[in-house]
């Protein structure tokens, strides 16, 4: 593609098309605080825990699965065109683990997460099926550059979950059938552009290769899904014994905490075909301005958490949900570290450097349960304090191993 072309992407269609997902990430930021609202106001405290460590369940998978989004957006920007057989057979054995290993869990934890109804299970296991299928469609659109589509899936897959959980409130459904329904529903939006923008021919990548890309990427989405979507899950078994209200409060207070980073997770798809057109890991100035963007967020969000979370908590649950401010601005600030790893991962990935995934998530997960069981502190600080010094290193590991790659000329991974 000639310079011309990479500068008109970068500058005039990446402002507006990032405009337009960066709008619909934020439509899709409020309809999920809006289940969380509609779920708090339903529930009390106890009963909403069992709500949302079932939504940690599935939306964690989800999260493991979106590692496809950034692989076939990294490919369709080295090799444009449809999407094609290597993608499509990847995607289906991605579809057929993420089923079988979701109904290994669901068996095994059926009682621990008061799912009280097989319907539950099986909606479970097929939006675990499904979710795939979504991130195929969504890397696909990003990596051609189809932004404006890309934004109205993102947009209109929240906003279908939102509808069928109102539907669910409406006929006076439970809401944990009702969540498990409206997850499996908005996991199928990407399927029409599947149907659409799919071929058999063979693809420029075997099977084998980007299937490795995409496992090295799924155990460290795997890693962060713990910490993100599954933070309520670690909280519910690193907490055992605790008063359940004080356990409702705590993993209300961590969802909201990281909805900006289920933003975030929804535009990381874009980053990596911007940064490969860029060459933003080896070349120019990106990486500089990012890590010095990522530095300032880490701290200033904590602070302002701080000031404003407990505000923010009793104004969007209700004050049965408000935690400490100290709480809250250890949470929020692990939740920024968090999305730097997740911002330099993208970069890392852009630059054939997928390994990052692991390296980075690992010591962060490891740190951050060592310290969720260990009575290093007390109860109702040591979810906060793991959930902010596990990525606090994390990041750190980050910005050393993008700073050495940087040094060194791009290689492929073997």
């Amino acid at each position: 593609m000639p310079s011309v072309d990479r500068e008109e992407i970068s500058v005039r269609r990446l402002t507006q098309g990032g405009a337009l997902n960066a709008g619909a990430a934020a439509v899709a930021t409020l309809a999920g605080v809006a289940i969380l609202f509609l779920a708090a106001r339903a529930m009390s405290p106890a009963e909403n825990a069992s709500f949302i460590s079932i939504w940690g369940l599935v939306f964690g998978c989800a999260s493991i699965v979106a590692a496809l989004e950034p692989e076939v957006a990294r490919v369709r920007s080295l090799a444009p065109g449809p999407l094609d057989g290597t993608q499509l057979a990847v995607t289906a054995i991605v579809a057929a683990c993420a089923a079988g290993g979701m109904t290994l869990v669901v068996v095994a934890l059926f009682d621990v997460f008061h799912m009280g109804s097989v319907w539950v299970a099986l909606l479970v296991i097929a939006s675990a099926a499904a979710f795939p299928t979504m991130f195929a469609a969504r890397g696909y659109l990003a990596g051609s550059m189809r932004l404006t589509a890309l934004s109205a899936m993102t947009a209109a897959e929240a906003l279908v979950r939102l509808l069928v959980v109102l539907v669910a409130l409406w006929v006076a459904v439970d809401l944990v059938p009702g969540m498990a329904a409206a997850a499996f529903c908005s996991a199928l939006i990407g399927v029409p552009v599947l149907l659409r923008h799919a071929t058999w021919t063979r693809g420029a990548e075997s099977v084998r290769a980007m299937l490795r890309r995409t496992t090295t990427l799924m155990a460290g989405n795997a890693m962060a899904a713990a910490l993100l979507t599954g933070a309520p899950v670690l909280v519910e078994l690193a907490m055992v014994g605790a008063s359940r209200d004080f356990v409702g409060r705590l993993q209300n207070a961590i969802v909201i905490s990281r909805f900006p980073l289920i933003a975030l997770m929804l535009l990381q798809g874009l980053l990596v075909p911007v940064f490969v057109r860029r060459r933003s890991l080896y070349a120019g100035g990106d990486y500089r301005t990012i890590l010095l963007f990522l530095s300032a967020v880490v701290p200033l969000s904590g602070v302002a958490s701080y000031v404003a979370g407990p505000w923010l908590l009793s104004s969007l649950l209700g004050s049965s949900y408000v935690i400490g401010h100290l709480q809250i601005a250890l949470l929020t600030t692990g939740a920024a570290a968090l999305g730097g790893v997740q911002v330099l991962i993208a970069l890392a990935v852009s630059g054939d450097r997928h390994r990052l995934a692991t390296l980075a998530l690992a010591p962060t997960l490891t740190v951050t349960a060592l310290l969720a069981f260990a009575p290093v502190v007390g109860l109702s600080m040591r979810i906060p304090v793991a959930l902010t010094i596990g990525p606090m290193v994390g990041f750190a590991v980050a910005v050393a191993a993008t700073m050495r790659w940087r040094r060194q000329q791009p290689t492929a991974q073997p």
